[in-house]
């Protein structure tokens, strides 16, 4: 309770009494890596991490533990290893997939973090962060058909949920629907005033009241939804381009002297 109410500071003593009345209770000390980690202590989140696995080896909590810590500590491509490991001794961990797509999302490998987005919902329908993943993946994919029909369920499961009210303006705003988007970050802000990409967006809702601002924002968004490899073929056409026109000019200046 105390770490999803962010008092990280108490929910450190909390877990370090707990370890002082059971040195081998595998998960405080799991959970006192959370809070280091979550405190920006590196060395002594998984100092305790490593400690619960040494005492519950087996145990797939233990190694997801460590596989949140290393996904929060930036260690992506360990943390992969360590979720796979809880996902080898309890196949059906749904919070272990949630944490894989995550991990594939933040490596650009969007494809594999909506496969595993899938396998969470389907060990658990009612899972709204595996499809706040969906619709993020395939927002960047400039699916918005299906990062619309992903985050709608995710809002119809958690409607108070600012982060699927966020990912959702996102959506409209690469359709062009400032309105709808304004809606859904108006109402991101208003459950979380501090929710920084919800604010990003309505701030981008803001400048685009400017006509020229909001045609540069449509163009980037459009610009952003295609894909890979695009922008190297764009620029590619516009140096083409760039020559073309100084070739002509050079031509029609020594054709007049």
């Amino acid at each position: 309770m105390l770490l999803n109410a962010k008092r990280y500071h108490e929910a450190r003593v909390e877990y370090l009494n707990a370890i002082g009345s059971d040195p081998e209770h595998a998960w405080a000390h799991c959970r006192l890596g959370v809070c280091f980690a979550l405190l920006g202590t590196r060395d002594e989140a998984l100092e305790h991490a490593f400690k619960g696995i040494r005492l519950m080896p087996e145990w797939a909590g233990t190694h997801y533990q460590l596989a949140w810590i290393l996904n929060h500590l930036g260690e992506k491509k360990e943390a992969e290893r360590s979720v796979r490991d809880a996902l080898t001794r309890e196949p059906h961990f749904t919070e272990a997939f949630v944490l894989l797509a995550w991990i594939y999302l933040d490596r650009d490998r969007l494809e594999e973090g909506i496969v595993a987005a899938e396998q969470a919902i389907e060990l658990d329908p009612g899972c709204a962060e595996a499809f706040n993943i969906q619709g993020i993946a395939t927002l960047q994919l400039g699916k918005l058909d299906d990062a619309e029909k992903a985050l709608t369920t995710a809002l119809r499961i958690e409607p108070e949920n600012p982060t699927s009210h966020a990912n959702l303006g996102y959506v409209f705003l690469h359709r062009g629907d400032w309105r709808t988007a304004e809606m859904h970050f108006r109402n991101a802000l208003r459950l979380d005033p501090n929710f920084q990409y919800a604010l990003l967006g309505y701030k981008e809702i803001l400048r685009g009241k400017h006509p020229v601002i909001r045609w540069i924002i449509e163009q980037r968004l459009w610009f952003d939804r295609q894909p890979r490899g695009f922008g190297l073929f764009a620029l590619g056409i516009l140096l083409i381009v760039i020559y073309a026109i100084a070739f002509l000019l050079r031509a029609f200046t020594e054709a007049g002297n």
